[in-house]
């Protein structure tokens, strides 16, 4: 059975429903049931024979599991949300989901992904290359500007030296 690319809820319910037939005994004799797609991806369960030698499909299944890309948008949807994790004005935030979306496509072919945690307080972008996953931080730099008085400003200033 292969539940294509679920949210975390439906997620989690399949993933208690696999564990609940696993404790109960539910799962028929000299079968197994196992799973793919703990935390990402597509959700794949099979009920394998034990007399069947599983181990080089099975694992087929699982290692790829990886190259299988997710679709983003509802994750760079989270971030358009709560921006907290990014150092960037309001107006600024079309251009790094851009941003987000053109190094994920530019990474498609080398195994490359861009995504979001949504496992922490506010969600943070990812990029994930091969089994390494290291966190994107995305912020603006601003030029320190001296204020110049004004005329009306140095001229209290003048009279009033102790106000400043």
């Amino acid at each position: 059975m292969v539940v294509p690319d679920p949210d975390a809820g439906t997620r989690a319910s399949y993933r208690r429903a696999i564990h609940a037939a696993k404790q109960h005994k539910l799962v028929p004799d000299a079968h197994d049931l196992r799973q793919s797609g703990r935390n990402t991806g597509d959700l794949i369960v099979r009920l394998y024979s034990a007399g069947q030698p599983y181990d080089t499909d099975w694992n087929r299944l699982r290692l790829n599991q990886g190259a299988i890309r997710a679709t983003p948008p509802a994750d760079y949807g989270a971030l358009g949300q709560d921006p907290a994790n990014l150092q960037v004005a309001p107006e600024s935030m079309p251009r790094v989901l851009g941003l987000l979306h053109t190094i994920d496509a530019a990474g498609a072919d080398r195994k490359c992904r861009v995504g979001v945690n949504l496992t922490t307080k506010s969600p943070k972008p990812f990029n994930k290359v091969g089994g390494a996953r290291r966190s994107l931080y995305v912020f603006e730099e601003y030029d320190q500007i001296p204020h110049v008085l004004t005329a009306d400003e140095r001229r209290t200033k003048r009279l009033r030296p102790f106000n400043s």
